[in-house]
């Protein structure tokens, strides 16, 4: 699903969990807000997912360890807040994490040194 770059608004809705085929999903470059659904997790096959440069806030869902085939994680540019996401650091798939422009706050866990290419 490509819906880059619209004038989207509102929130990312929870029925997108019954999307399991779902290998792709661009929502970034729109006026989203609200949360991102916890049923994001049922999403077993997607491999990449852009949502930045929207408004989305709260802390990003530990759900979100469920996907599997999630390579590419682009979530820059919102008004993500709390800690930083330690459930993504056990995301064996995950090669690619933007995360910047957002309202983290605290340390960087010990555990994102071993995800760092040599």
């Amino acid at each position: 699903v490509e819906l880059w770059d619209n004038m989207l608004i509102g929130n990312i809705p929870t029925t997108i969990g019954g999307m399991e085929s779902l290998t792709n999903l661009y929502l970034d470059g729109n006026d989203l807000s609200g949360t991102i659904p916890s049923q994001i997790g049922s999403l077993s096959n997607l491999k990449d997912f852009a949502i930045h440069e929207n408004s989305l806030i709260g802390p990003i869902p530990t759900e979100m360890v469920n996907l599997d085939s999630l390579w590419r994680f682009w979530a820059g540019g919102n008004k993500f807040s709390g800690a930083f996401p330690n459930s993504i650091l056990g995301m064996d798939s995950l090669e690619a994490l933007y995360l910047d422009n957002n309202q983290f706050v605290g340390s960087l866990p010990a555990a994102i040194a071993s995800r760092l290419p040599m």
